[in-house]
């Protein structure tokens, strides 16, 4: 199983997962890995609304991607 280190990865293996899903099970699981990236996504915009309630510019690591990194 591919690391999934930020939410490029976390887009891209989702995509991957929809454009092979052929068998019922496959499906099935698809719709598990939906509610996981579902959760993690709501957890990500918990975490910046909260950011912004504070007044921080915390970076928050997994939101970067190649095209971000400092």
């Amino acid at each position: 199983m591919q690391e999934i280190k930020n939410i490029q990865d976390l887009r891209n293996n989702l995509l991957s997962k929809y454009e092979n899903s052929e068998t019922e099970q496959d499906k099935r699981d698809l719709g598990i890995y939906t509610a996981s990236a579902s959760a993690i996504i709501r957890s990500l915009k918990t975490e910046m609304d909260y950011n912004k309630y504070r007044e921080n510019n915390n970076k928050i690591d997994f939101l970067e991607n190649d095209n971000t990194r400092d």
